[in-house]
């Protein structure tokens, strides 16, 4: 059980620094206002999208694996802990995660930055 959380612990604090990454990153492109460049609006890109998909998918392995610490009973409708599970994927969907990887392959394989489109 021990192990079990701690791996969630693991994968919420990568999270929350892959977060605070973007969030510093973002703080200083606001404030470079209509002097950001299109560099800098590239790493931007990169930070927020690392970190989507970093907490798309340990968020959705999280409320999976909640089934694993919690037993049977916690299947049970009344409980309503799926929705954890819906919550998130629901909202993951709004903003594809394959477009992120396929940015994030393209700049780690090509040092190409991203384009700004309608999901950037």
């Amino acid at each position: 059980m021990l192990a079990h959380y701690g791996e969630f612990w693991v994968g919420l604090e990568g999270v929350r620094a892959l977060v605070q990454r973007a969030t510093a990153l973002l703080d200083a492109a606001w404030n470079q206002g209509a002097d950001l460049g299109e560099t800098q609006r590239g790493e931007l890109a990169l930070a927020i999208a690392t970190a989507k998909v970093a907490a798309t998918r340990t968020g959705l392995d999280l409320c999976s694996r909640l089934f694993e610490v919690t037993g049977a009973r916690s299947t049970h409708a009344a409980l309503r802990l799926d929705r954890h599970w819906r919550n998130l994927r629901t909202q993951t969907l709004h903003d594809p995660v394959d477009y992120k990887v396929r940015e994030l392959g393209e700049w780690a394989l090509n040092q190409t930055l991203p384009k700004p489109t309608f999901y950037s």
